[in-house]
This record gives C-alpha cells, structure tokens and sequence, in this order.
C-alpha cells in the first residue's frame, strides 16, 4: 500500500477553520422601513454555521463540521469543512473497521433565509486508517467527490440530507457512496 503518514494536514485544516470564524463577523443585519416603521431584517451575506453530521456507510459515523457561508442573492455559495469518523463491517469479520476522514466542500446552492434549499457540492480530503491490520494504522489516503443534497432552515437551525459519490484511494482506488444527514446551527 502506497500512502503517506498524516503531518501538519490536519492542522492546516484547523488553522482554516479558525481564520473563518474570525473573518465572519462581517455578517449583519439591515434595517428596513415599512410605511414609516423600521423593521429588523435579516439580510446577512455571510454566515458561519456549526454542527454536527451522520454519515451512513453500513454503520453510522459521527462527524462534525464548520461551514462558512456567501448569499448574495437567493444563490448561494459555501465551503464546509468536515471531520468525520467512517466506520463499517466486513462480512465474516467481527471487527468494525473505522477511518478518521478531513475534507472540504465546496457547495452551491438556492434557497435563501427559512425554507427548503437545494445544493450540489465538490469534496476532496484525506482519510486516516484507524483500524486495519497493524501495518496499515496511522497511513493516510486521498478522496475525491461530488454530490448533492436538500435541506431545510427554521431559525437558526438547518437540516440537511446529501449523497456523495466518490474515488477513495486507499489501497487502490475505490469508489465510494456516501449517505449524509446533518444539523447545523448559525453562529452569526
């Protein structure tokens, strides 16, 4: 197996994550007058989200994920970062095998504010082997997706379901689908 050991990948990551909650307080919210009454109205163009994601392979996984989010209009774009923890069977084995998986998303959709949304999104990461034979463990492998999902907003809270189709390239290449269903929570 030809896969390189996991070095300062994971910490750029979170150092991504921690620049995009610090670049979020740009996000805000306008007045609006209604026939000489002013009005709050959310109309924010950038939003960072948190919250957690379960992924479904054969055996559910945790995760959790940051998202840092651009509407300016009813479109909207966004790049999610995910930490999440694969996990699945092997026939005749009675071990669970399990990744640690590292990606970013880059997503596209429509569907502004409360309401239903659509969206479709690129992924690429690295996958960590956690549990496999002894000579495998700690060795890292690319992954590389598409996918699509739907969800719905009420307040501060999202709720998402996505698809995934994918090349892993763990031993050898491998395709992979995966099924996804996350909250997200708007921070600001």
């Amino acid at each position: 197996m030809e896969a390189r050991r996991v070095g300062l990948t994971p910490w750029f990551i979170v150092a991504v994550l921690v620049a995009g909650v610090v670049a979020a307080p740009d996000a805000h919210a306008q007045k609006a007058e209604t026939n000489g009454d002013t009005v709050q109205v959310e109309d924010r163009q950038f939003s960072v989200s948190s919250g957690v994601r379960m992924e479904f392979f054969g055996v559910a996984s945790p995760g959790a994920s940051l998202r840092v989010t651009w509407t300016p209009n009813r479109l909207w774009v966004s790049l999610q970062f995910l930490a999440q923890i694969t996990r699945w069977n092997v026939q005749y084995d009675p071990l669970t095998r399990r990744d640690h998986l590292y990606f970013g998303r880059l997503m596209a959709g429509v569907g502004r504010g409360e309401g239903p949304s659509a969206f479709v999104f690129y992924e690429r990461g690295i996958g960590v082997i956690k549990t496999e034979p002894a000579s495998w463990r700690g060795d890292a492998y690319r992954l590389t997706g598409i996918g699509l999902g739907v969800g719905y907003t009420v307040g501060r809270v999202t709720t998402s379901f996505d698809l995934s189709l994918g090349v892993a390239n763990r031993s050898n290449p491998n395709l992979y689908g995966l099924i996804g269903i996350s909250l997200q929570y708007r921070l600001f």
